[in-house]
């Protein structure tokens, strides 16, 4: 869980950073006209364009690593292995909870864990 924990903090700091240079870029703009450079012209632009395609998909990105971090952290921190329970705590459609259990465990964010559709089990035989 501590690398869904890491890649939670980097996805939240990208889309942080991807909408603070936007907004930056359109303060470069008119700062790059009135001074008469064309590469802070150009930074502004650059900074907008990517802004405006970026921050989008990047705050989507974190809002699923958000949704599977608290998913593992019930797992995990919490001790709930029952998927209905889970989606209950949480107030999730229990096909989402389903998902990103099953995407967590995949990964290896739930470690030693399998799931078998209703519950979260530990493997056996290793």
């Amino acid at each position: 869980m501590k690398k869904l924990r890491t890649l939670w903090i980097i996805s939240f700091s990208v889309a942080l950073l991807t909408t603070l240079t936007m907004a930056g870029g359109g303060v470069m703009l008119p700062l790059g006209a009135s001074i008469g450079s064309g590469t802070v012209i150009l930074l502004g632009i650059l900074f907008i364009i990517h802004g405006i395609y970026g921050v989008l998909f990047y705050w989507i990105w974190f809002a699923r690593t958000a949704r599977r971090y608290r998913v593992a952290k019930a797992v995990e921190g919490e001790g709930i292995y029952s998927a209905a329970e889970i989606s209950a705590r949480l107030k999730k459609n229990r096909d989402s909870v389903n998902r990103d259990l099953r995407y967590c465990i995949r990964k290896g964010y739930l470690k030693n864990l399998s799931f078998n559709g209703n519950y979260v089990v530990e493997k056996t035989g290793q």
